[in-house]
């Protein structure tokens, strides 16, 4: 009941016009249920059971066919005389002849025609089908004619058995004929049914046909193997039996469900959902209609609020409620109140803009300062040789160059070549200090020339592994430059084999509170610059070993 309390007002209008309407929907498909379920149950039953009948009809005239043929048979007198003498083997090899042309005629219905006598199998067929000779012989005990249910052949064939007695000397002897005929002639007749209902063919207890093909030849093969056991049905439970029997003993039964029988119904729901899903749509057209005068103004209401904690005031900020009432009021003082929030946010981001500004011109200031300190103090240690009065005047051009570019103040950002450059310059100024106790490789890949670095960081990275890396011994100090890079990142590396740093120091220097004679406030000033001018995208990570080496690596995107 809280969650409902809490709902939106047009939340709830719609939830109980949808509950009414389905309430009303459910209590008409119930009545129709009721009232109309039992009337197609019978409609369908009706016409399951004509469907029944016509198949039991037709297969009872399909045997008639044979019947007629076998009475032709009996009456042939040339026949009856060779069974009165009591010729089983010329009898039945007359029996052949005289049917062969009817064999082939119906080559694709009938398998064979057999000739037995006093209810018993000849020698030759003694092998075949033994336990329904008891069966067979007390059927023509009684009536001329007797069935044996579908079982496979010699060739998996599935047949079953048509008899007739033909000729009776005495009640203990007699003569009777056998028609093997296909399955598929009872299968035919309902072969094309699309209903999924299982239907099977009956003659007394034995099964003759069925429509689960599948079943019916697992069964049989069975049946086969083991002759002894009965045909196992399929279970029906839940199945509703229709039945239709003839006169001759044939029975039809269709094996079907309370689904199949109610499809009527189910087919009427079906062309109802087209005018529910209508009803169902003009009601929420009308509820719409009636919420939405009240809900338009609140929704406005309610945009121009969340617009307060995201930039959306051009598109919200507008009047877009008329009139003179409570709700343009409130509307008023919400875009007053947005403008001046609008106003105050870029007071602040200007502020914080400028600041940048001079926190860069800070220390790019303090970068140049301390570069043209020591590039004079080599310039004047220069003048003290004849050698380097030579040079002096490259090294002033060199200098020139340096300071061209490190002065500017118009640009945070250029192009990695333009770094270069300048550290060109910077490189030929130390080497006139340092002579060949400084050893500088730069090895920066053509690809990322032309990609953008922060200004002036390659120099002071430079300076301070020529400044901290220095052995007392006046060893050679080996420095290489070089970049790494992927899709989106880049990194310049700086690494020299000078005296190291201690992890206490490179703490020390990230937190900027190094102190000494020399400072490493130049490294600190590149990370600042770097964290400003990336706006927190880019990095400079420090990697170092006492006399060993230490690995400066400055990250930025492509």
């Amino acid at each position: 009941m809280k969650k409902w309390r809490n709902c939106k007002f047009r939340t709830q209008l719609f939830a109980s016009f949808t509950l009414v309407i389905g309430i009303i929907i459910l209590s008409l498909g119930i009545i129709l249920y009721i009232y109309l379920g039992s009337s197609y149950r019978e409609q369908e039953e009706e016409i399951l059971t004509t469907q029944a009948k016509q198949v039991a009809i037709n297969t009872d005239s399909c045997l008639a066919y044979y019947e007629a043929y076998m009475n032709l048979l009996q009456k042939d007198s040339h026949f009856l005389n060779l069974l009165k003498a009591d010729t089983y083997e010329e009898a039945s090899e007359y029996l052949k002849k005289m049917t062969a042309e009817f064999m082939t005629l119906n080559s694709g219905r009938i398998s064979e025609i057999n000739l037995y006598k006093q209810g018993f199998y000849d020698e030759k067929h003694e092998n075949f089908r033994k336990n329904h000779k008891a069966c067979v012989k007390e059927q023509l005990g009684k009536s001329e004619y007797a069935y044996e249910g579908t079982y496979l052949n010699d060739r998996n064939e599935k047949v079953f058995s048509f008899y007739k007695r033909i000729y009776q000397p005495n009640p203990k002897r007699w003569f009777y004929i056998e028609f093997r005929i296909y399955e598929t002639e009872l299968y035919r007749f309902f072969n094309e049914d699309k209903s999924g209902n299982d239907i099977v063919i009956y003659n007394g207890d034995a099964v003759m046909s069925m429509s689960d093909r599948s079943y019916f030849s697992k069964e049989l093969q069975r049946r086969k193997v083991n002759p002894e056991g009965a045909f196992i049905l399929k279970d029906s439970n839940g199945k509703i039996p229709i039945l239709a029997e003839t006169d001759n003993g044939w029975k039809v039964v269709v094996n079907t469900d309370l689904n199949y029988l109610k499809r009527g119904l189910w087919e009427v729901f079906g062309r109802m959902l087209p005018i529910i899903f209508l009803i169902i749509v003009a009601t929420f057209f009308i509820v719409s209609f009636i919420s939405n005068q009240l809900n338009k103004r609140l929704g406005i209401i309610q945009k121009k609020i969340m617009a307060i904690g995201h930039d959306e005031y051009e598109e919200n900020g507008k009047a877009q409620i008329e009139g003179l009432n409570e709700f343009k009021v409130l509307e008023s003082e919400i875009d007053r109140t947005k403008l001046h929030i609008n106003q105050l946010l870029a007071e602040i981001e200007n502020r914080n803009k400028s600041k940048r500004t001079a926190e860069m011109v800070a220390l790019r200031a303090q970068i140049n300062s301390h570069f043209l300190f020591n590039a004079l103090a080599t310039l004047k240690w220069l003048t003290r040789s004849e050698e380097g009065t030579r040079i002096l005047p490259e090294a002033i051009e060199k200098l020139a160059v340096f300071l061209r570019y490190s002065i500017s103040m118009q640009e945070n950002q250029v192009e990695l070549k333009r770094e270069l450059q300048q550290l060109e310059a910077y490189v030929y100024l130390q080497k006139l200090k340092c002579g060949d106790e400084l050893n500088v490789v730069v090895d920066i890949d053509d690809e990322l020339l032309n990609c953008v670095t922060v200004k002036l960081v390659l120099q002071p990275l430079l300076e301070n592994a020529i400044l901290h890396g220095r052995k007392e011994d006046g060893s050679v100090l080996n420095v290489t430059i070089y970049s790494l890079y992927d899709d989106t990142y880049y990194d310049l590396v700086v690494e020299d084999d000078g005296n190291g740093m201690t992890q206490e120091r490179i703490s020390l220097v990230k937190d900027g509170s190094v102190g000494g004679k020399n400072g490493s406030y130049g490294l600190k000033n590149v990370m600042d610059r770097i964290d400003i001018c990336t706006g927190g995208e880019g990095e400079v990570t420090i990697e170092s070993e006492i006399d060993k080496f230490t690995k400066i690596v400055v990250k930025q995107k492509r």
